[in-house]
C-alpha cells in the first residue's frame, strides 16, 4: 500500500449500522443478566432470518458486543430489510416470547437504531458515535415507552440518512414515509442533536408527535437583539363581573352575589 492509499482523508467505506439496546437491562437481576442477554441474541437471530438477513447475522463486517446489545456492521446493498421487514418481525418474535417466559423472567423491550455512514475498516469513527447516541436520545427512549403502551415490543430510530436513500427511495417494501415521525434526536450530557425519523410496528407515526414539539421549541433561535417589551406605567383596568347564586335556608331561599375582578 502506497502513501496516498493511506492518507486518513481518504473517505472510507460506506457501511449500513445496527444497533440494538434493551430497556432496563441495568435494572436486571445479575442471576438473570446473562441468559436474558443470551435470549436477546436468539430473538435478534431469529429476527434476522425470518427477514432474509440470516448471511448478514452470522457473517457480519463487525459485531461489538455493547453488554445490554451490540452493534452490527454490514454492507449496504440490503439493508432496507434492516427496516422492513426485520423491524415487524422482530416485533413479533419479541411478542411471541413474551407470551412464553417465565414471571420471572424480566421483559424483553428494545430500542433499535440504523445509520449509514463512512467508516474505516477499525470501525472508528463518527458514524459509530452518532449510531449509538441516536439510539440513546431523549426522543428514542421515549418513542419506545410510547409503544410499550400500546403493546409493542420494539421501536426504531433512523439517521435522516437513512431515512433519505431508503425509505423516500421506496426501498422498503411495506413502510414508506407516512409510517415514519420526524425529530430532532437529543442527548444532552454528548452535546449531540441531530435530524432522525422514528417508527413502532402497529402505532401509528403521529403517536410520535408529542416528541417533536419540545425538541422544536428548544431549537428555535432567540432574537437577542430583539427590543425589549415596552412597560406600562398606567394603572391597570379591571371589569367587575357579578356571579349570583340561591341557597336554601331554614328562612327560605337566599341569594349570594359575587362580584369578580378581572383583567381588561
Amino acid at each position: 500500500m502506497d502513501i496516498e492509499e493511506r492518507d486518513p482523508r481518504n473517505l472510507p467505506r460506506h457501511r449500513a449500522l445496527f444497533v440494538v439496546d434493551m430497556r432496563d437491562y441495568t435494572n436486571t437481576a445479575d442471576p438473570s443478566m446473562e441468559q436474558v442477554r443470551k435470549d436477546i441474541d436468539d430473538l435478534l437471530a431469529t429476527a434476522f432470518t425470518e427477514s432474509g438477513l440470516s448471511k448478514e447475522w452470522q457473517n457480519p463486517e463487525l459485531r461489538n458486543d455493547t453488554g445490554d446489545g451490540f452493534i452490527l456492521g454490514l454492507p449496504t446493498t440490503r439493508m432496507w430489510r434492516l427496516l422492513d421487514p426485520l423491524i415487524e418481525n422482530l416485533d413479533r418474535v419479541l411478542y411471541r416470547y413474551d407470551q412464553a417466559r417465565l414471571a420471572s423472567t424480566p421483559p424483553v423491550r428494545l430500542r433499535v437504531s440504523v445509520h449509514l455512514g463512512p467508516l474505516p475498516d477499525s470501525y472508528r469513527g463518527s458514524a459509530i458515535n452518532d449510531l449509538c447516541r441516536l439510539v440513546n436520545s431523549d426522543q428514542a427512549k421515549e418513542a419506545l415507552t410510547i409503544a410499550i403502551d400500546r403493546g409493542v415490543f420494539v421501536a426504531l430510530i433512523v439517521s435522516d440518512e437513512v431515512f433519505q436513500v431508503v425509505v423516500r427511495q421506496g426501498r422498503t417494501e411495506r413502510l414508506d414515509h407516512r409510517d415514519f415521525h420526524k425529530i430532532i434526536a437529543t442527548v444532552p450530557d454528548k452535546n449531540f442533536e441531530a435530524p432522525a425519523w422514528l417508527h413502532a410496528p402497529r402505532v401509528g407515526a403521529s403517536a410520535f408527535k408529542p416528541l417533536s414539539a419540545s425538541t422544536e421549541d428548544a431549537a428555535a433561535p432567540r432574537d437577542t437583539n430583539a427590543a425589549p417589551a415596552p412597560v406600562s406605567n398606567a394603572a391597570p383596568k379591571y371589569s367587575i363581573n357579578s356571579i349570583g347564586h340561591f341557597a336554601e335556608t331554614s328562612n327560605g331561599p337566599v341569594q349570594i352575589r359575587m362580584d369578580v375582578r378581572g383583567d381588561q
